[in-house]
Order: C-alpha cells, then sequence, then structure tokens
C-alpha cells in the first residue's frame, strides 16, 4: 500500500528522501491515471516534480548511482504528466514535458521514444504537422519495434498536412490562376 504523504511535507529533502517521496506520489498519480482521473493524476505527478524541483541540480559528491536514481524518478514524472496532459487536451504542456525528457541526459531509447510520441502527438492536435512528422519519425526510427501507435500517428500528420498544402494550392490557384 503505498501512503500518502501531507500536502506540505517539511521533512528531510535529502535526494535519498526525495527519490522515495517522488516514487510514493507518482505510484498515487498512477493509481489515478489508471482510473480514467486524469486531473488527478496530473496534479500527483506535477507535485512529484515539485519535489524533483527541491534539487535541480547534482552536487560534486553525488554518486553515479544517485544521479541514475535521480533520473529514473524525474523521467516517468514527465512522461506520465505528458500523457495525463495529452488526456486533458493541454497540448503545449504535454510538448513541453515531452521536450523535459528528450533534453535529459541518460534517458534511454525507450523513454525517448516515449516523448517523441507524446510530443508528435501533441503537435499533431496543435496543427504543427511539420514538427508532428519529425517527432513521430523520430519516435519511430528509436522503438525497439515497430509501434502501430506510432505509425497510425505518424499517417495521421502525413495526411493532415497533405491536405493542408493541397488546401493552400488551391487557395493560390484561385488568386493568381
Amino acid at each position: 500500500m503505498v501512503r500518502t504523504l501531507p500536502d506540505d511535507y517539511e521533512g528531510d529533502k535529502e535526494a535519498e528522501s526525495l527519490i522515495k517521496i517522488v516514487n510514493d506520489i507518482k505510484a498515487l498519480g498512477n493509481g489515478y491515471f489508471s482510473k480514467g482521473e486524469y486531473k488527478q493524476a496530473y496534479a500527483k505527478y506535477s507535485k512529484a516534480i515539485n519535489y524533483l524541483n527541491e534539487r535541480p541540480v547534482f552536487m560534486d559528491e553525488d554518486t553515479e548511482e544517485l544521479k541514475q536514481q535521480w533520473i529514473a524518478a524525474k523521467l516517468p514524472c514527465y512522461l506520465n504528466r505528458a500523457a495525463a496532459a495529452l488526456k486533458l487536451e493541454d497540448y503545449r504542456r504535454a510538448a513541453t514535458d515531452s521536450t523535459v525528457v528528450i533534453e535529459t541526459e541518460g534517458a534511454s531509447d525507450k523513454d525517448r521514444t516515449k516523448a517523441y510520441f507524446r510530443r508528435g502527438t501533441a503537435q499533431n492536435h496543435l496543427k504543427a504537422y511539420e514538427e508532428a512528422i519529425a517527432d513521430l519519425s523520430e519516435a519511430r526510427r528509436l522503438s525497439a519495434t515497430e509501434d502501430a501507435g506510432i505509425l497510425r500517428e505518424l499517417q495521421l500528420a502525413q495526411k493532415r498536412l497533405a491536405a493542408r498544402k493541397e488546401k493552400e494550392r488551391q487557395a493560390y490557384s484561385k488568386m493568381f490562376g
């Protein structure tokens, strides 16, 4: 059973303690997400990220193991908040959170695949089709297997871009034709 933490935690803020707190809060968010309670999930992931921001940089004395644990706590919080943001139709937030993962040194190909997919999906909804195609193509390249979801979203972005270009072509032909 995951314990709930007080809203304003005033306890130990050492990295190891923060990692445990973040993982506990993330688990609560995952529970909400799995029940389709995306607002609550989003709030928990945001809270976990706030705890991560208590210690935004590594110290010289931090071990490589601690850095890996920190990244292992951080990336799922951003990926999961991006997924919740997509469900809540907050596409800009989804793109921003996905970008954090993409730009994090030490992110695995699996994490980067998810991040590119989520950012590409967000870009598709924002009608930034060229960017969506670039992100989804990168997700497809990084993916260990042929992912039907990535392919479907990529084809949708390509179709929407082609339709936009055709509409523009028709508009210009009326103006200058």
